[in-house]
């Protein structure tokens, strides 16, 4: 079973695992409060220890914690209060009474609205400067980017993002349908998903993309765009959209890499390795292919 199932990819440049285990340390996660409506933190990954090293790399966890609150439910208490007191008024209250009691009745289901936590590894390779947020949720991301920098004070972290992948990712499955050599050092698999112009969406899934053609091609000659396709090589396969988030990724440990740890640990240690390796040069033949430039930092800033 992977590790990395998922990955949000950033070019960043993060202190040594000794100096950063002292920064995370320093920032552990709390239990949510009672007036509070989330919470995020850092928790160990093994050990007790807030960042845990592999062959060339290394790991920390996150931990968020947030109220289930559904916005349905706020309405529907804020309407019931709001024509309680009508009517005890006989009157309609203003637009700034009515946010009074939306705020009132939010600051009252908070403290009884159960809570769900969710956990977030981060796998960092220095050599290539790749940090992977195991998450396909960008919001869950974000997160754990804003706590890292909030504990280790300044970093320079930019998104992997690559403007026009979805015409890219189009014009390679049209190519690859005709004949063509499609993505360069990558397999394209049997899932696909597409979009019209007026929003329609459409999905394909199947043992190999040709068993679709037919369909795929007319699609495409309608301008129907790919917002995410599967695509794999000897190491690795994930299904790749339109903002570069890599999802439902499988590693293909081959009979010479397999591996028999110790324990746990050893074992852990050596999977993460061969991932953050593996993805690395996915993460590289894809920049390669799709002429990738790294922008100015998107993210630089003191705690």
């Amino acid at each position: 079973m992977s590790l990395i199932k998922n990955a949000i990819t950033y070019k960043c440049d993060l202190p040594a695992a000794a100096t950063l285990e002292k920064h995370l340390a320093e920032h552990p996660f709390c239990e949510l409060g009672e007036a509070e409506f989330s919470i995020a933190g850092f928790v160990p990954v093994k050990d007790e220890r807030f960042v845990f090293p592999f062959p060339d790399g290394y790991c920390f966890r996150l931990r968020f914690d947030e109220k289930v609150l559904p916005s349905a439910v706020i309405r529907t208490e804020v309407n019931k209060r709001i024509a309680e007191i009508e009517a005890e008024r006989g009157e309609e209250l203003s637009f700034k009474e009515s946010l009074r009691v939306r705020d009132d009745v939010y600051n009252d289901l908070v403290k009884k609205a159960l809570s769900q936590s969710r956990y977030i590894t981060a796998f960092y390779r220095p050599k290539d400067r790749l940090l992977v947020a195991n998450t396909a949720s960008k919001a869950l991301a974000d997160v754990l980017s804003n706590r890292l920098v909030h504990a280790v004070g300044s970093i320079k972290a930019t998104t992997i993002y690559i403007s026009g992948i979805s015409n890219g990712l189009t014009s390679k499955l049209h190519s690859y349908l005709n004949g063509g050599d499609g993505l360069e050092g990558f397999e394209i698999g049997g899932v696909c998903k597409l979009k019209g112009e007026n929003g329609t969406a459409m999905s394909v899934k199947a043992l190999e993309i040709h068993e679709s053609k037919d369909g795929l091609l007319e699609a495409l000659m309608q301008g129907y765009k790919v917002t995410e396709l599967e695509i794999g090589n000897e190491d690795v396969t994930f299904r790749l959209n339109e903002k570069f988030i890599k999802k439902g990724i499988f590693f293909n440990f081959k009979e010479e890499d397999e591996y028999n740890g110790d324990d746990d640990i050893d074992q852990f240690q050596h999977d993460a390795s061969c991932e953050m390796l593996w993805l690395a040069n996915a993460c590289q033949q894809l920049l390669t292919l799709f002429e990738y430039k790294e922008p100015a930092a998107d993210q630089e800033k003191a705690a």
